[in-house]
């Protein structure tokens, strides 16, 4: 499948959209298509993905929340619409979910041990997930040699923050003045990402987008402890017809 779509710079023109719009790129026998790159995530591939789980080892990628509210279906779409959540439709659930081969990105593991190699100290030895860091495609290419998969996810240390009983308040007022660490909104990382063929990508900020504000700090000390940063990764959204966002439900297993 990925060796039939075009690249980023051979995508066919969208009328009204920028270069780089898929639109119409899976589409088949005249249908619209609806899942997108999910339609990479084929039998073979998803085989392939299921190879990563050799230790037995299952990790839970799904932030804490829902503190006290009460499970109904308004009250979990209000809280998927701010909190841990995957935009999905009712294709995920028609497809049988999210199996793949996912790559952990730990830019802020990676970002720390740079500086303290360096003789950095204080606040310029610390990834701050609020610190303004823009990730570009090098940056993640120096993160791990080997980014192959079809889920991308990397670590800033935004949840570890939010979670933190000290200096929480601090950081909350902090969120309306300073800038989010997270990829580089461009036309090269774009580019870089459409051309590796993720089928989806997740970046721990309240930017919106496939996946969010997962808990990452378990996973980066599992892929330490192991030297293995690529494993199996599975997600299921909630079975509630006509959804447009719900929790995660998502497995790191190795």
């Amino acid at each position: 499948m990925a060796s039939n779509i075009p690249d980023f710079d051979h995508l066919p023109a969208v009328e009204g959209m920028l270069q780089g719009c898929a639109w119409g790129v899976f589409d088949h026998d005249g249908r619209k298509d609806l899942r997108g790159t999910l339609n990479l995530l084929t039998p073979e591939v998803v085989a392939a993905a299921c190879k990563e789980a050799r230790d037995g080892v299952s990790i839970s990628l799904k932030e804490l929340a829902y503190n006290g509210i009460e499970v109904t279906k308004k009250a979990l779409f209000k809280s998927t619409s701010k909190k841990n959540q995957m935009s999905t439709l009712d294709h995920w659930l028609e497809r049988g979910g999210l199996v793949a081969r996912s790559v952990l990105i730990d830019f802020k593991a990676w970002y720390e041990r740079k500086a303290a190699a360096e003789s950095k100290t204080y606040a310029d030895a610390i990834c701050h997930p609020i610190g303004g860091h823009r990730i570009i495609v090098n940056d993640i290419e120096a993160v791990a040699e080997d980014h192959n998969g079809e889920v991308l996810i990397i670590r800033t240390g935004m949840t570890e923050v939010f979670e933190a009983p000290i200096g929480t308040r601090r950081f909350r007022e902090d969120l309306q003045t300073r800038q989010f660490s997270g990829v580089n909104g461009t036309v090269a990382i774009a580019k870089w990402l459409w051309n590796q063929h993720f089928a989806a990508h997740e970046e721990p900020t309240v930017v919106e987008g496939l996946g969010e504000l997962w808990d990452l700090k378990a996973l980066s000390a599992h892929c330490e402890e192991t030297g293995r940063y690529s494993l199996l990764f599975t997600s299921c959204t909630l079975n509630i017809p006509g959804l447009v966002g719900s929790p995660p439900n998502a497995l790191a297993i190795s």
